[in-house]
């Protein structure tokens, strides 16, 4: 029981730390922070963008008791990998999370997104274990627990080390499993890797 105790207050201390690196829009579609002005999210919860267009962010800042408005803008978009960055502007930087390239299956992670405006949270948080690192013809991975509406962007983290991990782009219905983007590729397709 201990063990699980334990656990458990372990699972809690790396989603305090790893919310720090969840963002929103106005809309609470959800962001992940890759570097100190760079997230992304999904394209599929903005099909009509374009590189350059603007918008307005709230970031989770730790040090503040609310989020902080940042502008951003559409930095890159790779409609057939389901993702979309964002750099921010003017300066604006945000702590980077550590990521962790080579995820294993049965790796337990927790998914953070935003929440939507009527939770008391700022964050939502569901937890999964990686259920296969195949990789399928997007090359995506999945996790055994399926995500919820709002989920999309978020960050997978490593229960284990904090460490970002994957990318949430939805779930397989017929499956009932996460669609997970591994960091990994994120990162590659990002700078052409």
């Amino acid at each position: 029981m201990a063990d699980v105790a334990a656990s458990h207050d372990q699972g809690i201390q790396r989603a305090t730390y790893s919310a720090r690196f969840v963002a929103r829009d106005s809309d609470w579609n959800t962001f992940t922070v890759l570097e100190k002005d760079l997230l992304v999210t999904t394209w599929h919860s903005f099909p009509e963008a374009v590189v350059g267009q603007g918008l307005e962010l709230y970031v989770n800042d730790p040090s503040a008791p609310q989020q902080r408005r940042v502008d951003a803008e559409v930095f890159k978009i790779l409609p057939l990998s389901d993702l979309l960055y964002v750099k921010l502007k003017g300066g604006a930087e945000v702590e980077a999370p550590p990521k962790d390239h080579f995820v294993g299956c049965g790796s337990e992670y927790l998914l953070l997104a935003a929440s939507s405006p009527s939770h008391p949270s700022r964050y939502s948080i569901s937890h999964g274990r990686i259920s296969s690192t195949d990789i399928d013809r997007d090359a995506n991975i999945r996790g055994d627990t399926p995500s919820n509406p709002g989920d999309s962007g978020g960050g997978c983290f490593s229960v284990e080390t904090g460490k970002l991990v994957a990318i949430n782009l939805g779930r397989v219905e017929a499956e009932g499993k996460a669609v997970l983007k591994p960091v990994s590729t994120v990162m590659g397709l990002l700078y052409g890797v």
